[in-house]
């Protein structure tokens, strides 16, 4: 069996009707999201503590934590153990990668 060889970019496509109409649609559809977005009043960071958290937690399950999903949201008020601070390390990791990334961009 041989390996997969990738195409070189950018790859040859034919744009027929269809997809025409295909990348028109997914474009309307995304200036729709853009536009509810900028009109939201929505502050990102409660969406991302969570996100945060839950990716925490799916990396923690590998390593059989001994905490529920529903936990994770209570961590600050919780017994410190091991477990738990496993789950905060995680999130400080990624949190602290943002920021690095955020520095040098």
């Amino acid at each position: 069996m041989e390996p997969y060889k990738a195409k070189e970019l950018p790859f040859e496509y034919n744009l027929d009707k269809e997809m025409f109409i295909l990348v028109a649609e997914a474009n309307a559809k995304y200036g729709e999201y853009k536009s509810l977005l900028n009109t939201l009043e929505f502050d990102s960071a409660y969406l991302l503590e969570s996100v945060l958290l839950k990716e925490s937690y799916k990396s923690t399950q590998i390593e059989e934590t001994q905490i529920t999903q529903e936990e994770l949201y209570y961590l600050k008020y919780m017994e410190v153990n091991d477990d738990s601070k496993e789950i905060e390390n995680l999130k400080n990791t990624i949190e602290y990668a943002k920021i690095s990334l955020n520095k040098k961009t």
